[in-house]
């Protein structure tokens, strides 16, 4: 099975985000302007949840963002996990968040998998200063089609141009 997965730094994406967010129990979707939103949409009005964004910022600890040792020491991790797992795919990981298209055997879940990398690198990430909470604990999984798993990959790789490392692994 494919799927293309997503996961957060811990305070990224917060509600009001101006990049654009969902909210709470994925009631109403906020599309972020220009790249993510969809033509029959309602356009962003990013001004409408400054109160929101603040709320959401005041309870946060605050955002964590990795620097380039730390994207690479995390996406080195995640690889090994993944490949331990029997887990092929492509990751890029960026300063606030995580990409990864990946095949995975029919006895590892999602949500296994997930837990299983955030954590590794986790621990990883402690050895470069990050300590307490590195990820958001929630996390984005689409199951693809076989058709859709090249166009995915590329959607990932394409996050080479905002200074993503990325990485295959099993293809």
């Amino acid at each position: 099975m494919f799927f293309l997965i997503t996961w957060t730094i811990y305070g990224s994406w917060l509600p009001g985000d101006p990049r654009g967010f969902r909210t709470y129990h994925k009631r109403q979707t906020v599309p972020s302007p220009e790249r993510y939103a969809d033509e029959d949409e309602v356009p962003y009005e990013p001004k409408r949840y400054i109160p929101l964004y603040s709320h959401s910022a005041s309870k946060s600890s605050g955002e964590v963002k990795l620097n380039w040792e730390q994207m690479k020491a995390a996406c080195d991790v995640i690889v090994q996990t993944a490949v331990a797992l029997g887990v092929r795919g492509t990751v890029a990981v960026l300063p606030q968040h995580v990409h990864i298209v990946v095949e995975m055997p029919e006895e590892i879940t999602t949500g296994f998998f997930c837990n299983r990398v955030k954590s590794k690198s986790s621990l990883r990430l402690s050895d470069y200063g990050l300590k307490g909470k590195v990820w958001a604990r929630r996390y984005h999984a689409k199951r693809i089609s076989e058709e859709k798993v090249i166009e995915a990959r590329r959607y990932v790789q394409s996050h080479r141009q905002e200074g993503a490392v990325i990485s295959e692994f099993g293809f």
